[in-house]
Formats: C-alpha cells, sequence, structure tokens
C-alpha cells in the first residue's frame, strides 16, 4: 500500500467507507422493500373486509327492501331493489377478482351460488305481489312467509360465508402487521450494529491513511527544517515509490548536490585563499626586486664595472619586471575603459544639465509673463475701482436729486403726483446702484488683496527660480569641468597606456641587449636611467597588486566563513 499513489490512497480509505454504508444501505433497502410488501399485503386484507362488510351491508339492504314490499306493499322498493342488485353484482364481482387463496375461492364461490338464490326469492316475491289481488290473504300471507324463511335462509348462509372471509382477513391482518414489526426491529436491530462498525472501520482506515500520509512528511518537514540550519548531514531515504516517496528522494538527492557544491566552493576558496598568498608574496618579492634593479642602477651608473659583474641578475630581474608591466598594462586598459565609462556618463550628465537649463529658463520666462499678466490685472483692478467710485459717486447724487424732486412733486400737489413716482423709482435705481457699487468695490478690494498675494508669490517663485537657475548653471559649469578632468585623465591613460607599450617593447629588446652591456656602457648609463623610472612604475603597480590580492584573500575569507555556516560531514 505504501508505493500506490497517494489518489488510490485516498480512494481506498473513502472506498472503504462507502462499501460499508452501501452494504447498509442496500441492506436498508432489502429490509424496506420487505416492508413495503407487507404493508401492501395489509391494505390487501384491509380492502377484503371492507369489501366483504359493504357486501354484507347490501346483503341487508335487500333484505330490508324485499321486507318493505311485502309488509308495506311499497312498489318504490321494487325499484331500489333492482338499483342494490346491481351494485352487489359488482361487489360480488370485485370480490372474485381479489381472492388469491384456495379458501378464498371457495368462499367466493359459495357467495355467487348463495346471492344468486337469494336474488331469485324476490323474483317470486314480486311475482306474488304482482298476483295479490287475485290470491286471497292467507296464500298470500303463506306464500309470502315462505319466500321470506328461504330468503332468510340464504342470507344467514351468506353472512357465515362473509364472515369466515372477514376473520381471515383480520388473521391475515394481524399476521401481517406481526410480519411488519418483525421487520421493522431487525432492520433496527441490524442498523444499530452496522453503523458503528462502518464508522469504527471509517475512523480506523482514516487514522491508517493519515498516518502513512504524515509520518513521511513529518519526516520531510524535520529535515527541510535542519538544512535550512545549514545541516547538510541530515540523509533521509524515501520508503516508498509515491509522490511522497518521489519528493523524499529528490529531497535527498537535493542535499546530496548541496554538498558537493558547498565542498567545492570550500575547495576553490582555500585555492583563492592560497594563491591571494603566493600573489602577496609574489608581489612582495617583485617589490624588493624592483627596489633592488632601482639600486643596482644607482650603482651601475657610479660605476660601469659593477653594473658588468651584475648583467645576469639584472636579465633575471628584467625577464620578471616585464612580466609585471604586462599585468600593469591589464590594469592600464581596465582603467581606460572606465575612464570611458566616467567620461560617457559626463558628457550625459552635462547634456542632462543644460537640458534642465533650458526647462527652467523656460518656466523663468513663463512665470515672468505670468507676474506681468498679474501686475496688468492689478491695474485693471484699480482702475475699475477708480471707475467704481464715480459710480458710487454718480449714484449718491442721483438719490440726492430723485429726493429733492419728490420733494417738489409733493409740494406740486395732483399735478405732482407722476413725477413723484418717476422720482422713487429713481431713487430706488439709485439706491440699488450704490449697494452694487458697494459689493463691487468690495469684490475689488478682494481681487487687489488676491492680485497683491499672486504677485508676492510670483515674485518669490521668480527669485528661487532665479536661485535655482544660478545653482543648475553652477552645476552645469561643475559637470564641464569634471567632463574636462576626466578628458584629461582619460587622455593621460591612454599616454600611460603607450608609454607602457613601448616599455614593454624596450624591456624586451633590454634582455636581449643585455649580453653587451659590458661594451657599451654610455648606453647603459641612458638605459639605466629609463629603467629607473620604468621600476618607480612597476613598484607602484606593485603596491597595486598587493591591494587587490588583499580584498581577495579577505574576499576568500568571507566566503569560507560562509561555507562553515554549512555543516556537510
Amino acid at each position: 500500500m505504501k508505493n500506490l499513489p497517494l489518489k488510490w490512497k485516498m480512494l481506498m480509505g473513502f472506498g472503504v467507507l462507502i462499501l460499508f454504508l452501501g452494504g447498509v444501505i442496500a441492506f436498508n433497502y432489502f429490509m424496506l422493500s420487505q416492508i413495503k410488501q407487507t404493508t401492501q399485503n395489509q391494505l390487501s386484507s384491509v380492502n377484503a373486509s371492507k369489501l366483504a362488510l359493504q357486501f354484507k351491508n347490501m346483503i341487508g339492504q335487500l333484505y330490508s327492501s324485499q321486507a318493505d314490499l311485502i309488509i308495506n306493499e311499497n312498489e318504490g322498493s321494487i325499484a331500489v331493489y333492482k338499483q342494490d342488485t346491481q351494485t352487489i353484482n359488482n361487489q360480488l364481482a370485485e370480490i372474485q377478482k381479489n381472492v388469491s387463496s384456495d379458501q378464498e375461492k371457495l368462499w367466493a364461490v359459495e357467495m355467487v351460488t348463495e346471492t344468486s338464490a337469494y336474488l331469485s326469492t324476490f323474483d317470486r316475491v314480486k311475482a306474488a305481489y304482482d298476483q295479490r289481488k287475485a290470491m286471497n290473504a292467507d296464500t298470500l300471507k303463506a306464500t309470502y312467509k315462505t319466500l321470506d324463511d328461504e330468503t332468510d335462509i340464504h342470507k344467514q348462509k351468506l353472512y357465515t360465508t362473509i364472515d369466515q372471509m372477514i376473520e381471515y382477513h383480520d388473521q391475515e391482518l394481524s399476521n401481517q402487521s406481526q410480519l411488519l414489526q418483525n421487520h421493522i426491529d431487525q432492520d433496527i436491530r441490524i442498523s444499530l450494529i452496522t453503523l458503528p462498525v462502518a464508522i469504527i472501520v471509517g475512523l480506523l482506515f482514516a487514522l491508517l491513511l493519515a498516518r502513512i500520509l504524515t509520518k513521511p512528511m513529518d519526516r520531510l518537514i524535520e529535515a527541510t527544517k535542519k538544512v535550512a540550519q545549514g545541516d547538510l548531514t541530515v540523509h533521509i531515504q524515501a520508503d516508498s515509490t509515491d509522490e511522497i516517496g518521489r519528493l523524499t528522494g529528490s529531497f535527498a538527492e537535493m542535499v546530496t548536490d548541496l554538498q558537493h557544491i558547498i565542498r567545492e566552493v570550500d575547495d576553490h576558496a582555500i585555492q583563492v585563499s592560497a594563491s591571494t598568498e603566493q600573489l602577496t608574496a609574489s608581489a612582495g618579492q617583485t617589490s624588493q626586486a624592483t627596489e633592488h634593479i632601482a639600486q643596482t642602477i644607482q650603482v651601475m651608473a657610479v660605476d660601469s664595472d659593477k653594473q658588468v659583474r651584475s648583467v645576469n641578475e639584472t636579465s633575471d630581474a628584467v625577464t620578471t619586471m616585464n612580466a609585471g608591466i604586462q599585468q600593469i598594462t591589464e590594469h592600464t586598459n581596465q582603467a581606460a575603459a572606465s575612464s570611458e565609462l566616467a567620461s560617457t556618463n559626463a558628457h550625459s550628465g552635462t547634456q542632462t544639465i543644460q537640458s534642465a537649463v533650458r526647462q527652467i529658463q523656460s518656466i523663468h520666462e513663463t512665470v515672468g509673463h505670468m507676474n506681468s499678466v498679474v501686475q496688468r490685472l492689478a491695474l485693471r483692478a484699480s482702475e475699475i475701482g477708480d471707475m467704481n467710485k464715480v459710480i458710487n459717486s454718480i449714484a449718491v447724487q442721483t438719490n440726492l436729486l430723485a429726493l429733492n424732486a419728490g420733494i417738489e412733486a409733493a409740494r406740486a400737489g395732483e399735478h405732482g403726483k407722476g413725477f413723484a413716482v418717476v422720482a422713487a423709482e429713481v431713487r430706488k435705481l439709485a439706491e440699488q446702484s450704490a449697494n452694487s457699487s458697494k459689493k463691487i468695490e468690495e469684490m475689488i478690494e478682494t481681487i487687489q488683496e488676491d492680485t497683491a498675494a499672486a504677485v508676492q508669490s510670483m515674485n518669490l517663485v521668480t527669485s528661487e527660480m532665479v536661485e535655482g537657475l544660478a545653482a543648475v548653471q553652477f552645476a552645469g559649469s561643475s559637470f564641464d569641468e569634471i567632463t574636462q578632468a576626466v578628458g584629461e585623465v582619460n587622455n593621460r591613460i591612454h599616454h600611460v597606456h603607450q608609454s607602457l607599450k613601448a616599455i614593454s617593447t624596450n624591456t624586451e629588446q633590454m634582455v636581449l641587449a643585455i649580453n653587451g652591456i659590458v661594451s657599451t656602457t654610455e648606453e647603459t648609463a641612458a638605459g639605466a636611467q629609463n629603467v629607473s623610472a620604468a621600476t618607480e612604475q612597476q613598484l607602484a603597480s606593485m603596491e597595486e597588486v598587493a591591494l587587490s590580492s588583499l580584498n581577495l584573500s579577505k574576499m576568500a575569507e568571507n566566503l569560507s566563513s560562509l561555507v562553515k555556516r554549512f555543516k556537510i560531514v
């Protein structure tokens, strides 16, 4: 089961529970079918008993109709009797159709025979009733008595048969009720047994499935935590081939690969550290050799005889120096590339600053234009205020004139009423003009205040814009200087690079020409000056190499410390 896929394990776990529940449901369905069949049998027995009772009642009704005809000579009883005869024939046919056992069939045959005889007596009673006028009373009475006794005999036989049939169906109903109760009790007992068993079995399978699924997952989670903490000595083995087992195997392979990687990184870090130590030692030795070369050249300038004795040593030193010059040339190439990049960035920065200067100048011009517009707006607002004062003065004078006109109109009496109305309207217009003039004056004051604030803000923005423009222009000048300086550095680096190439060529030629130093002392003295300058440059390069090797050593140490966080043994 361990090697099954997870979906099959889940299906098996749920399948067992579903199987048990399906068995319980199937059994309950079977028992319900039995109960349904028993109930149908009960219903058949009840219907048969009901039909027998109805048939018995109809026999009594027929007897009552016959008695009504004999005793009361009620001709209406004949029609009722015929109608009841049709009903009783239908009931008898229904009884014959529903019988199933042999005993019921015998009773049905007896009922058919007795019913036929029972109904035939009524025909004879009706015939006597029709001839009653031709017969004397005693004879008619005796005939009625004989026919009534015969009818009663058939009725009693039918009652006996019907009672036996009803008793039979009552017994069948009792038996079916007992059988129904037995089925129900059996269903309850088995359900009470199978349902807990199904639940227990389902829980056991669920627990087993949970254990099968969670145990390897817990192991894998614990191993993952250890690996996350740097412990690569974790050993976990897959004990199944399902999804979890494959995941465990992949995890184990990952840990193994990670151990291999950490070991290689550790080995490389050790090798880098050793190489940096060797490089540092070589740089020290090269520096010492360079200093020795300088001393040798100085001695060679003072005493050319000693130069001859040190030719062999100088040849070896120059060879080492040539290798150092090659390294210096490589560093110079890198410096030239960095210088080119710096020059490009400086040129880009200069272009950006120039663009910013143009944008700020454009903004400055826009702000200046806005300042002029706002100032003109303030001037127009002031002019509007002056005009509003004139309008206000005119409104006041108009109001006074309207008041005087009203007074004169009042003096004129009836002749001045029309003029008084006009004067009143003019006065109202003058008052409205005065009120509007006041509102306009208030609005102009507000506009003037806002305009003054806007002018002040524009002046402040203009001042700050001038300062920003000056700062950006200064930055642009600085970038120009930086660009120029970087260009000069770049040119110098190129010159140094060309000089190093020439030095490298000269040193190679020096190695070949060192064998003739003895015979060419003057040439050697002149070459000693060049070699002295080259040794100074080489000494500086060796210092850079020593610094680079020191940084590389620190990086190797950091890498080693990181690797030591992992436990692989």
